[in-house]
């Protein structure tokens, strides 16, 4: 399986995930530097999930999704794992293939609690915010 990310080609999910880590690294530094967190936001309706660039993931950071209003799994994951381990929760975002081939999604799992979080239904796109996935390796 493979995934293009922001113009990149990725062949394997270690190097997906390591490019996802990057972000939310960048993500913690934009909310150390000010940029407000999103997580609220999403729940009280604020922030809206929509897909932008499919076929293509774009993926934004923190102040994007405020600039944009909302964003997708990709941008989110990110920006609410750097929101979580800066809460000193280590937390990580996690791309998995959905039921559908060709299609991906982005969840955050907290290292805590175990949990999966998925900040994309707590945008809008259905569901509830927390869910239960098989083990993923990260």
């Amino acid at each position: 399986m493979g995934v293009r990310i922001n113009g990149r080609w990725f062949s394997d999910m270690q190097r997906v995930t390591d490019y996802l880590w990057q972000l939310t690294q960048r993500n913690l530094e934009l909310l150390d530097a000010g940029v407000p967190p999103i997580s609220e936001a999403l729940h009280r309706g604020e922030l809206k999930y929509f897909r932008h660039h499919i076929g293509n993931m774009q993926v934004w950071n923190v102040s994007q999704i405020w600039d944009n209003g909302g964003g997708q799994c990709g941008d989110f994951g990110p920006a609410v794992a750097a929101e979580s381990i800066r809460a000193g929760r280590l937390a990580y975002p996690v791309m998995y293939q959905s039921g559908t081939p060709g299609v991906v999604h982005v969840v955050v799992q907290d290292h805590e609690t175990g949990n999966w979080v998925d900040p994309s239904r707590s945008g809008g796109m259905g569901g509830t915010s927390t869910m239960y996935l098989p083990e993923v390796s990260r």
